[in-house]
């Protein structure tokens, strides 16, 4: 379950994740070009890989974000 908070005019995103039974929440998220970067408070860093482009004008305060990616999760930061 991955749910998303977004605000108009920003490209700051905060994400709930569900991991494992865990909850993972406000991760910081930095969008460069067709990579999304997840900087989670636990020190984990995840990366999703965007097959499609995302529109980053979106305006809706909350969404709902379905991603097809691939996730790369490895200790440390990026």
């Amino acid at each position: 379950n991955l749910t998303s908070r977004a605000v108009a005019k920003n490209i700051t995103l905060s994400f709930t994740v569900e991991q494992r039974g865990r909850q993972l929440k406000w991760i910081r998220v930095v969008i460069k070009r067709n990579f999304i970067f997840f900087c989670v408070y636990s020190h984990l860093f995840i990366s999703f890989y965007l097959y499609q482009g995302w529109n980053l004008m979106m305006t809706e305060v909350e969404t709902e974000l379905i991603l097809g990616c691939s996730c790369f999760i490895s200790g440390g930061n990026p």
